[in-house]
Order: C-alpha cells, then structure tokens, then sequence
C-alpha cells in the first residue's frame, strides 16, 4: 500500500485522482447500493400496519419511534448512512399507516 497515513496530502490527491478517472463506475455503484437500501426499506413497509391490521403501499407507511429519546435519524432520509446504522435505527421502530401515526403522536403530545 503505497499511502498508509490517510491524513498526507499525497493520499487525498490520490484519491481524487481515481475519484475523478472512475467517476461513472463510482455513480453506478452507489445508486446501486442506494437502490438495494431503498428496496429493503420498502420491503419492510410492505407489512400490515401495527394499530390498524390494514396493508397499504410502502408510500404510506411510516417508521414509528417507540422512544422518541433514542431517535438518531429518520429511517427514510437514511440511504446514504450504512448499513449497521439503518438496521439498528429501525429496531428502534415500529411500521404503521401515516393514520396510525399521526394519531400515535397526537396522543404522545397530548400526554
């Protein structure tokens, strides 16, 4: 590895370099990975609402914090984080209808 310090100049100009010779290719890997989040995310929508039993399309389906304390991120804005950090986002959710939701934080601020 001929750049072992991240931190030198010499690696940053390296790295642009490739950045900018394999621009294309690295667009098209990361609507790749951006597509594969997206379709996961949808995927997991694709169940019954947890209030109101009822399917909808993913479009409607909300990512619902049980504690709003421990929301980092909102799971839909997230394509661009990795991984690791989406899944444990979600754990922190429950899936219910944009009805359902609603109605779970008026009554959230209600109290």
């Amino acid at each position: 590895m001929p750049y072992k310090n991240k931190f030198d100049s010499r690696y940053r100009e390296a790295r642009m370099c490739w950045y900018y010779k394999n621009k294309a290719l690295h667009k098209a890997i990361s609507s790749e990975i951006i597509r594969r989040k997206r379709d996961f995310i949808n995927k997991l929508k694709g169940r019954p609402c947890m209030d109101c039993k009822k399917i909808f399309p993913p479009y409607v389906m909300d990512f619902d914090h049980r504690d709003k304390s421990t929301k980092r991120f909102n799971v839909a804005l997230m394509l661009r984080q990795g991984w690791d950090k989406i899944k444990e986002e979600i754990d922190k959710c429950d899936i219910v209808c944009a009805n359902c939701h609603r109605i779970r934080t008026y009554k959230d601020m209600a109290h």
